[in-house]
């Protein structure tokens, strides 16, 4: 079970240090990272089509809770954000229910998990 500190520090450093390293990113994958207040939380990683092998030019790592089919974000007491990613040669912005502590610092999240 993650805390909000966990969930938070997460969010704010998985994809620099993604980017740091070539083996990280190569290794890295969407999928459950675990429990947070009861739901699962997942990490989705949002790439462009444009890149030298294995690296794309941009690429944007989402935190946020994977919904059961028929929930809607505020009955689970998350928060409904609004993230640019990575689409193709282009981008486009996609819908994300994350948990409270990432909203409540969002703007330093979303620029973390998906610079411009």
């Amino acid at each position: 079970m993650w805390s909000d500190t966990e969930v938070l520090d997460y969010a704010l450093v998985s994809r620099e240090q993604a980017a740091g390293s070539r083996a990280s990113f190569e290794t890295l994958h969407s999928g459950a990272l675990g429990r947070h207040n009861g739901l699962i939380l997942v990490q989705t990683i949002w790439q462009d089509d444009v890149g030298g092998g294995p690296w794309p030019y941009h690429f944007a790592l989402v935190v946020h809770y994977k919904l059961a089919k028929g929930s809607d974000c505020a009955s689970v007491a998350g928060v409904s954000r609004s993230l640019r990613v990575p689409n193709g040669i282009s981008s486009a912005v996609k819908q994300f229910c994350v948990p409270r502590v990432l909203a409540e610092h969002w703007p330093e999240v979303a620029r973390k998990m998906a610079p411009e």
